[in-house]
């Protein structure tokens, strides 16, 4: 017994008619006669009795027809859903971002986008710093990650912008300088300085006091935070000023104000970073949601 002979037994019953059931089926009517025969011996018993103008199913028949419909049902499911995940309708993603991209608005856009469009993928995402993402995809535990500081050896990635996050001067609501729409390096020449520690933004730090050189500007450094969120908190309490990213107002909740600083064009990329080696299908269809939606942004929609 295989599908076949389900499908051409239920063809049968449902027409109550072998010819019409050949039709139906594009089979010769005599290959439908021997397989239902095949299948009666098989079974043990008459699947149909003639009657005028057809058949009908016998007790028997009825038995098997129910079974018959519920299994070719499932087989047909079964079918259709490992096409879907081949096809990456289904399936699972993981995604990596860090404190960036959490309050980037198009990284956001993409993730709600992709759950509304494809919402048999199961879509997970993992708060990770750039470091971690890295390690993550090259373990197979990350099908793609957001971050700024992309892998040293880059030859096995590919990496799409995503967008620029440019630094300014966080202060207190309160600190006299707050008053200033723009800020010049000589008005923080004498300022304290709160940073996060080079540990975990090594390259982007590196990169920022270099640019703060080359305005005249040297920070005075007096703590090292331990992450962003933490920084953000000493200078909200009046410990110093520091640089973040304009995309702190995303999740500023008061006691801080953001300044340009004049002269100082530095910003953090931000990339969708993934290895080319990865062959996830449910992959294909997020990374379409990005490049759509990072069209639209760059057009101005």
């Amino acid at each position: 017994m295989d599908l076949r002979q389900l499908r051409y037994f239920v063809a049968i019953a449902e027409q109550g008619n072998f010819h019409r059931a050949a039709e139906v089926l594009n089979v010769a009517q005599s290959a439908l006669s021997r397989h239902m025969h095949a299948l009666s011996q098989q079974l043990g018993g008459a699947l149909f009795e003639r009657v005028p103008g057809g058949v009908n199913v016998t007790i028997l028949g009825q038995v098997f027809y129910d079974e018959a419909r519920d299994l070719l049902e499932r087989a047909d499911s079964a079918i259709d859903r490992t096409r879907r995940v081949v096809s990456g309708e289904i399936g699972r993603l993981v995604l990596g971002v860090n404190e960036l991209g959490a309050r980037n608005g198009l990284v956001t856009r993409c993730i709600t986008a992709c759950r509304q469009r494809h919402p048999e993928i199961e879509l997970i995402v993992e708060r990770m710093y750039s470091s971690e993402q890295v390690e993550a995809l090259w373990a197979g535990r990350l099908d793609a990650g957001v971050m700024i500081d992309g892998p040293e050896d880059d030859s096995e990635f590919i990496h799409m912008p995503i967008g620029s996050d440019p630094f300014q001067i966080a202060l207190q609501d309160s600190h006299p300088l707050a008053s200033k729409a723009v800020l010049a390096p000589e008005d923080l020449a004498e300022e304290q300085f709160v940073g996060v520690r080079l540990t975990r933004y090594g390259p982007a730090q590196v990169k920022l006091m270099a640019d703060c050189r080359q305005i005249g500007l040297k920070p005075r450094i007096v703590q090292e935070a331990a992450n962003e969120q933490m920084q953000l908190a000493l200078i909200r309490n009046g410990l110093g000023v520091g640089f973040v990213n304009r995309t702190v107002e995303e999740i500023n909740c008061g006691g801080l104000v953001l300044r340009p600083l004049q002269g100082l064009n530095t910003s953090l990329e931000l990339a969708l970073v993934w290895l080319k080696s990865n062959r996830v299908p449910a992959l294909r269809h997020f990374l379409k949601t990005v490049e759509e939606i990072r069209a639209d942004s760059l057009n101005g929609e």
